[in-house]
């Protein structure tokens, strides 16, 4: 027969095994969500005009991100890879904690 804290840990550790993130999923989600943010943050910039002095602050951080359609691609596979990474590791701490 279990005791009461047996059952309590036990359901302590579904809770916090249903809690947790997937890490691949969530850099993918992040990474696509990141990559056409730039990508319109580029492309509003190039075409419309507004935000060019955002994607030139960001282009400064970002090689070839510059408002025009070639820029816009670029910053839009910085913003992939970027996002990528931060999602992963947001995904670990977050699992870690």
């Amino acid at each position: 027969m279990k005791t009461k804290a047996a059952k309590k840990t036990k359901k302590f550790m579904l809770l916090s095994k249903a809690c947790m993130i997937r890490e691949l999923a969530f850099a993918k989600a992040f990474a696509i969500m990141l990559g056409l943010y730039m990508l319109c943050l580029g492309l509003v910039a190039t075409y419309i005009g507004l935000g060019a002095g955002l994607v030139s602050a960001i282009g400064s951080a970002y090689i070839g991100f510059v408002p025009s359609l070639e820029g816009s691609l670029i910053g839009a596979v910085w913003g992939a890879i970027v996002g990528f990474l931060m999602g992963y590791v947001s995904a670990w701490l977050y699992n870690k904690l």
